[in-house]
């Protein structure tokens, strides 16, 4: 549970502004355990992202069973340890290694689906976002305030029970806001 105090100045911004907070204590600052997989696929973005292509156009098969090779030898054990985490995860049944790449199985729970299809790049979005502006406090001199919350359910004041909407982050530098909504999806394009 967040300490109520860390928020309250955004509370007060967003009361002015005729909305209030619905999920004080469901409100993050620390990223959740699956950010592994965005550190992973941020620094090793030249294998994984092909990687994680083929698997969101292999997902919608039925068999969802696909052989990737990344190519150079010397990524084999960045996309072998990525693959050896979504197992652990349950995104994967399986991967197996053979003389065409890496014959990889994934799981056919739809909600371990969801992870090929749009999760994983809102992952790295947030993780990209967040380690972004805590690097920019850091380095100005003096140093910035900055607080980075996740996941803040609002809604307006006279609106009743209804919920209004949910901001993926909110950054607070100082006594600035900055809100940014990530979406992600099916539609979305790689190209490289």
């Amino acid at each position: 549970m967040p300490d109520n105090r860390l928020i309250k100045s955004f509370a007060e911004f967003l009361s002015q502004k005729g909305f209030e907070i619905v999920n004080r204590d469901d409100i993050s600052q620390q990223p959740p355990s699956e950010y592994k997989y965005a550190k992973q696929i941020f620094t090793n973005k030249v294998v994984l992202l092909p990687f994680l292509l083929k698997a969101a156009l292999t997902i919608k098969d039925t068999d969802s069973s696909f052989t990737f090779c990344p190519g150079r030898p010397e990524d084999y054990g960045k996309l072998q340890t990525f693959l050896d985490s979504l197992k652990d995860g349950g995104y994967i049944l399986d991967w197996t290694r053979n003389a065409d790449g890496h014959e990889v199985r994934l799981s056919q729970d739809a909600g371990k689906a969801k992870f090929f299809r749009s999760e994983w790049a809102e992952m790295c979005f947030r993780y990209i976002i967040m380690k972004v502006v805590q690097q920019f406090c850091q380095e100005m001199s003096p140093a910035l305030s900055c607080k980075v919350f996740q996941n803040v359910k609002i809604r307006k004041v006279s609106g009743g029970n209804e919920l209004f909407t949910e901001l993926d982050i909110v950054v607070q530098v100082e006594n600035r806001f900055y809100i940014f909504e990530i979406k992600s999806g099916p539609r979305i394009r790689i190209m490289q």
